[in-house]
């Protein structure tokens, strides 16, 4: 008799009709986490308390969620999606901290009472004095 060994075999289920390729955009990373818990647009919908067109127009017209909906959206998907933002700038920290918590640029700024032009120019990555920096840092850790 020869010796037998057990062999496993795995596959992956092919990915749903309309599945991204590539998770580069916050429409992206909606839909596919949308598919991979098998959930309708209705569902998602309810779960955010949006209508379902609104999913529609985040997921296939690549239309952005106004910043008070990031917190619930980012809750939903469990993870902050990465969109090309370099967390390890004050800017890309900025920008995660405003979408964790909804905030637009102008409450940060009123927040931290300084021009909402110096907290654009944070996250588009341009030096601002070291004053609105430790300002900035303050609010974000």
């Amino acid at each position: 008799m020869l010796p037998t060994h057990p062999v496993n075999i795995y596959t992956s289920l092919p990915k749903p009709k309309g599945y991204p390729k590539e998770l580069n955009t916050l429409s992206e990373h909606i839909k596919a986490t949308r598919l991979d818990r098998k959930l309708s647009k209705v569902d998602v919908s309810k779960i955010l308390d949006v209508s379902p067109l609104t999913i529609g127009n985040w997921e296939n017209s690549n239309k952005k969620p106004v910043p008070r909906m990031m917190k619930k959206i980012i809750e939903w998907l469990g993870y902050v999606p990465s969109l090309g933002i370099d967390k390890n700038t004050l800017g890309g920290q900025l920008f995660i901290y405003r979408m964790k918590n909804g905030l637009t640029q102008l409450d940060v700024s009123t927040a931290l009472k300084i021009d909402r032009h110096i907290v654009t120019k944070c996250e588009q990555g341009y030096e601002v004095k070291n004053i609105y920096v430790q300002k900035i840092r303050e609010l974000t850790c």
